[in-house]
């Protein structure tokens, strides 16, 4: 498992169009996060949500937590989320859920029961990382001798194949530890799935999230949250890695060319010009567009996770927005095998609750 680190090999956007389209897509960008970045912080300046407490539902039985945020516009816990939370469980880890639903049923906390130690009903406040600097607050003292901490959310479909050998390559050692990477805004670990192992590194967790500011806005969240927490670890010389970092998806798409079906669909130049007796300059000459591509593994490589190192998640907001209009994304249903922890029809049910 490759270490993170801010190494800034990547050549600026050369040609006079590659300029021109990326200070365009910018300015999209910019404007987006402005509107964003005012709105919350408007949001800011009335009192802060009023916060729930911690409901537990069982005796805690072990020494890893696992901190689960969750939202449903229809204050719903659908059986993929109890599969994911029952994953964990199996893993180890004592799961403490924290809903920022309008509403937890009766019938959904019974459920919720069977799986969880623990049940946080929260208003929504500084996203994911608001919820687990909640979670953390609440736990107090039961995180003082923590060996691991998983950080993690609904925000991914399955698990689509059996989660054992994920969480055993972050609890191989100690450090701060994700299943991707993200390039942008810098290098770090994408929130989606962040574990800390060692009690060294679960405090400095548990300090980052004491102190972390929150607010409305989803793009400071982004960065004081996402970009900067992974930074912040590496300074307090934690080892700070991905599972699959960003070359080591990038090596998969150059040593196997039929992965690289769909970008090509995305970006038809990305194989032009290429010469059959001349795989090493091929090489080169795709890495080199590769640069200039805002990739985020989740999206736009999600066929490359899925088909070649057969990746447990699928993030939710590709199969329901496509952003990226990424044309494996209705692909999903072929992933599940008899061995997932989850069917189709419990994705799909999930999927609805959505709507």
């Amino acid at each position: 498992m490759r270490r993170i680190a801010e190494i800034r090999y990547r050549p600026r956007r050369r040609t006079a169009w590659h300029r021109l389209r990326w200070r365009l897509r910018r300015l999209g960008i910019y404007w987006t996060n402005l509107v964003d970045v005012v709105g919350g912080v408007g949001r800011d300046l009335r009192p802060p949500p009023e916060q729930g407490t911690l409901v537990r539902l069982s005796p805690p039985a072990s020494r890893r937590w696992c901190l689960y945020a969750a939202y449903s516009p229809t204050s719903c816990v659908s059986d993929m989320v109890l599969a994911q939370l029952r994953a964990y469980r199996e893993a180890g880890f004592a799961v403490v859920f924290v809903s920022m639903s309008n509403a937890v049923s009766d019938a959904d906390r019974d459920r919720l029961a069977s799986v969880c130690c623990g049940l946080i009903h929260r208003r929504s406040f500084g996203r994911d990382f608001g919820a687990w600097a909640h979670a953390t607050r609440l736990l107090g003292a039961d995180l003082a001798d923590a060996q691991s901490l998983l950080l993690t959310n609904d925000s991914q479909l399955g698990p689509i194949v059996p989660l054992a050998p994920w969480i055993d390559a972050c609890t191989a050692r100690d450090g701060l530890f994700g299943l991707t990477e993200s390039l942008g805004g810098g290098s770090h670990l994408q929130s989606y799935f962040l574990l800390a192992n060692g009690v060294r590194a679960v405090a400095d967790v548990v300090a980052y999230l004491t102190h972390v500011r929150l607010t409305h806005s989803k793009w400071l969240m982004v960065q004081r949250g996402e970009v900067a927490f992974s930074r912040a670890m590496r300074e307090k010389g934690h080892y700070t890695a991905a599972v699959l970092d960003h070359e080591t998806i990038e090596n998969a798409l150059l040593d196997h060319p039929e992965l690289l079906a769909e970008l090509s669909v995305l970006e038809p130049a990305l194989l032009e010009g290429l010469r059959p007796a001349q795989p090493l300059r091929n090489r080169y000459l795709l890495r080199s567009r590769l640069f200039m591509l805002p990739l985020n593994p989740c999206h736009q490589l999600n066929s490359v996770l899925l088909r070649h190192f057969k990746f447990p998640f699928i993030k939710v907001d590709l199969v329901t927005k496509n952003p990226g209009m990424v044309p494996s994304a209705p692909d999903w249903r072929y992933f599940i095998g008899p061995d997932s922890p989850v069917t189709e029809a419990m994705i799909d049910d999930h999927l609805a609750t959505l709507a």
